[in-house]
């Protein structure tokens, strides 16, 4: 598996191979969205089972893949 838990309710995200070889770090919600989204549902999809609005969900995969990257 690729998420490991981490203190203050955060999780580290392995990354394959990176430049600085240090994981990524991402909060509860945004890993909630990242499996959502790994699980192919769309911004709207992830905004009503969340109860969050559309712009709020694309913010946090944008986010998401500026850690990712």
């Amino acid at each position: 598996r690729n998420v490991e838990p981490m203190r203050d309710q955060h999780y580290c995200v392995k990354k394959r191979q990176s430049a600085a070889n240090k994981p990524a770090v991402l909060s509860d919600r945004q890993l909630e969205v990242l499996m959502l989204v790994a699980e192919g549902a769309t911004d709207n999809e992830i905004a009503v089972r969340l109860h969050l609005s559309v712009l709020t969900v694309s913010q946090y995969v944008v986010e998401i893949r500026a850690r990712l990257d």
